[in-house]
């Protein structure tokens, strides 16, 4: 054995604390026995709280690591999704959700929408294996907002925009979300 690594018969004089963070000590009345199998793995509290803290003032996506540029480079980020907005009712079928843009209604730059007759998932795949343009589909974390408005369907499809995007962006979007559309339709 190497004379710089330690014995694995030497016996570690490591401080105890109860440290470890449960929510419980019993389970219907009887006491709560952790025995690890390495499916899952108990962390001391301070490590929880070091977690909470990163994830709560550092973590983010890499586009929200520029976030602060969105409003030094974005000025028209609201005029940009009033032009998705209403580009979007040129598409055939569609049925956006959320108030149309006005002087009194300033929309986020993006837009949630559903084609009828055609699943979000099957829009956003196809848009983006035969088009290159990503957008989202799903519930888009607003599931109890979904129901509070009556939005019957069960996902819909979200097209973002940031700071990078531009009008020439929103209009070849259209023209793939077109073609998609006029693709499902096909198979009427």
């Amino acid at each position: 054995m190497n004379e710089s690594q330690p014995s694995p018969n030497v016996a570690l004089d490591l401080p105890r604390h109860n440290t470890i963070s449960t929510s419980y000590n019993e389970v219907n009345g009887s006491k709560l026995v952790y025995l690890d199998n390495a499916a899952t793995s108990q962390k001391p509290t301070v490590v929880l709280k070091a977690l909470q803290n990163y994830y709560e003032a550092y973590n983010s996506n890499v586009h929200r690591g520029i976030h602060f540029l969105r409003y030094i480079l974005c000025n028209d980020c609201v005029e940009l999704g009033r032009y998705l907005y209403e580009r979007l009712l040129s598409v055939p079928n569609i049925r956006t959700y959320g108030p149309a843009p006005s002087e009194e209604v300033q929309r986020a730059a993006l837009c949630s929408f559903n084609v009828e007759n055609v699943h979000p998932t099957d829009l956003a795949t196809f848009l983006d294996q035969q088009h290159g343009v990503a957008i989202r589909s799903g519930h888009h974390c607003a599931q109890p907002l979904r129901r509070y408005l009556g939005v019957s369907a069960s996902a819909s499809a979200r097209a973002s925009l940031y700071f990078y995007n531009t009008k020439e962006g929103v209009d070849n979007f259209i023209l793939a979300l077109n073609d998609t559309v006029s693709f499902f339709n096909s198979f009427k």
